[in-house]
């Protein structure tokens, strides 16, 4: 989750946001498919701004993910079910840590239902599952995002019961 207000140049250029999003992305679904010993093929929704054969040469360059990722390419939603099940996920993201217009609440509850099938490494969700970028703890100390303090605390509990 990006803070947009507090990022610096040139992550405030939406493709290179995009792309730097997309390394960070990247490189979670790669330690996982590391720990798996699996393999896959990286699937991003066709954009009409986005150069996918430089997005993919930027890949290449900043992440050694080998031969665990097939292939990076585009496709329309139309073309793949499992970008319309992205885009549940991505809008249960934006909901919880998106204030809404009326009254600047969050809407936890979607993402709280995800959480069973959320990335974790080494016992951490924060920076691996869920990325809050620039900062984690700011974001943290705020009241409306209190959910996730009691979030985290619930799921390391469940950790170390495991």
């Amino acid at each position: 989750m990006f803070q947009k207000e507090k990022l610096q140049e040139p992550l405030k250029v939406k493709s290179v946001l995009y792309n730097y999003a997309c390394k960070l992305l990247l490189e979670k679904v790669t330690i996982y498919l590391k720990r798996e010993k699996a393999k896959a093929n990286f699937i991003f929704e066709h954009r009409r701004n986005t150069h996918y054969d430089e997005l993919e040469t930027y890949m290449r360059k900043v992440i050694d993910y080998g031969q665990y990722v097939l292939s990076i390419r585009s496709l329309t939603k139309s073309q793949s079910k499992c970008l319309q099940l992205a885009d549940i996920v991505a809008s249960s993201t934006y909901q919880a840590f998106e204030p809404n217009q009326y009254d600047g609440d969050v809407e936890p509850y979607y993402y709280m239902k995800l959480s069973n099938n959320i990335f974790i490494h080494n016992g951490k969700y924060l920076g691996y599952g869920l990325k809050l970028f620039p900062s984690d703890t700011d974001i943290l100390e705020q009241e409306k995002y209190s959910w996730i303090n009691e979030f985290l605390r619930k799921h390391s509990k469940e950790l170390k019961t495991q």
